[in-house]
């Protein structure tokens, strides 16, 4: 067997089991193994109680976990790999772990993609994280907090905030991004809007900020809403593009036009293909939003700044963010470029 057939069956193969290693990861949350872990090493005869656990069967997959790298056997017993430690210790202020969780829920869906590809429509409630369902609504925000609190510090810092003092965030899930903007930025006020029940888990987590008079809440629906009121200097919509289609997106955009300052821009995040470092992620996420959404999909930076660019906003920047395959795109709106002369 020459090189390329080797070298394309061992591929084949590891794309056709990729999912192990995902049911490993998934398995360790939902047996609570990273919060035994995390209190130091300790061997499987006594992590097994604690987890619920057959021992013989636990310490299969540890060994699993091992091999993928997040954890390592010591002479005192099983630990957290220290590269992953401020991941997945429940004491770390970027623990991922709730974010990790929210894969239990959408890991069943994949097995149904081809009936979904099929059909052309999700396999399940769209509206089910979003407020149909009020425990599986709190953990997605929780879950989209803790991937927040690893992303903001990349996110945040990209934004052009000179002269910004006012700043809505739409679709701004638990508000970690601009709750994060706000308590490094004395003199900004922040506007988070989003659905009823998902706003009331954001008000939760800003309870105890040191900006939360800053922070504003205002419950809606984007898409329903005739306005954002404002003006506003900058309007960020972080995450939540992958929501739409490209009507939805165009009405967004004329509504977003109406809440800003002369001055004002707009700020969009998501993960979109054509990031040099993203792979395959953008098309699989892509295939995951089909699943649980009916307008759902991933664009690449340039579909995104020509949709922008044919509702007459001009885009200034189009790049890619230093962290997983997720861009950075500002705008200017339309009809506003010789009030900035």
């Amino acid at each position: 067997m020459n090189a390329h057939v080797t070298a394309a069956t061992r591929r084949l193969m590891e794309l056709a089991t990729a999912y192990w290693g995902s049911a490993a990861l998934i398995a360790s949350v939902s047996l609570r193994l990273w919060n035994a872990l995390a209190e130091g090493p300790i061997e499987t005869a006594d992590l097994a109680p604690r987890c619920g656990c057959s021992s013989e069967h636990l310490e299969d997959l540890l060994q699993a976990l091992e091999a993928m790298g997040v954890v390592q056997l010591t002479e005192l017993g099983w630990e957290i790999a220290p590269e992953y430690r401020f991941l997945l210790d429940p004491s770390s202020e970027t623990y991922l772990v709730p974010a990790l969780a929210l894969n239990a829920d959408l890991y069943p869906l994949w097995g149904r993609l081809a009936s979904c590809i099929q059909s052309g429509q999700p396999v399940v409630n769209p509206a089910a994280h979003l407020g149909a369902d009020p425990d599986r609504t709190r953990r997605f925000v929780l879950a989209m907090h803790s991937r927040a609190t690893v992303f903001a510090p990349v996110f945040m810092s990209a934004l052009p905030l000179e002269g910004v003092q006012s700043l809505l965030d739409v679709g701004a899930g638990p508000g970690t991004f601009t709750r994060w903007l706000a308590e490094r930025h004395p003199t900004l006020r922040v506007t988070q809007f989003d659905l009823p029940d998902v706003i009331r888990v954001a008000e939760e987590l800003t309870s105890t900020s040191p900006a939360a008079e800053r922070i504003q809440f205002v419950p809606g629906d984007y898409r329903r809403a005739e306005s954002f009121g404002g003006p506003f200097d900058m309007i960020l919509f972080c995450g939540a593009l992958h929501q739409e289609d490209p009507d939805g997106a165009s009405q967004l955009w004329r509504k977003f036009a109406q809440a800003l300052t002369p001055k004002g821009r707009l700020a969009v995040i998501d993960l979109m293909r054509g990031h040099p470092a993203g792979g395959a992620m953008p098309a699989l996420f892509s295939l995951q939003m089909r699943l649980t959404s009916p307008r759902g999909r991933v664009y690449s930076m340039s579909q995104v700044s020509a949709m922008l660019t044919s509702s007459g906003w001009a885009v200034e920047q189009a790049r890619p963010l230093e962290i997983l395959p997720y861009s950075l795109i500002i705008a200017r709106p339309p009809n506003r470029r010789d009030s900035l002369n």
